[in-house]
């Protein structure tokens, strides 16, 4: 996922936009690519002047992510979008990537 973010960052740099980005993707990671959702809302954050592609910290993360309340967000995440990965699905929901197994 980090050498799709730094795609994304170069891409946007060279003013390509999103739907030019997220078919690049595609093209070169196949199943593995980032969302359009996320790719548009990472260019959000370039277009607000982000420049680093890492998430920010984990305080904004509840103390504890299992829950009924995120189980039902994982599942409505994965009926919405089916193609993603173990590693997007924290970011989008804001839980522990250990948790996940647990969900």
């Amino acid at each position: 996922m980090k050498k799709q973010m730094i795609n994304l960052k170069f891409c946007f740099k060279l003013g390509k936009t999103p739907k030019e980005n997220n078919v690049m993707l595609v093209h070169v990671h196949e199943d593995q690519a980032l969302s359009m959702k996320y790719v548009y809302k990472w260019f959000v954050h370039f277009q607000e002047g982000r420049e680093s592609v890492s998430d920010k910290a984990c305080s904004r993360r509840p103390a504890t992510s299992i829950s009924d309340e995120n189980i039902e967000k994982v599942r409505k995440l994965i009926k919405k979008d089916h193609r993603l990965t173990l590693l997007m699905i924290p970011d989008e929901l804001q839980i522990n990537y250990k948790s996940l197994p647990s969900i």
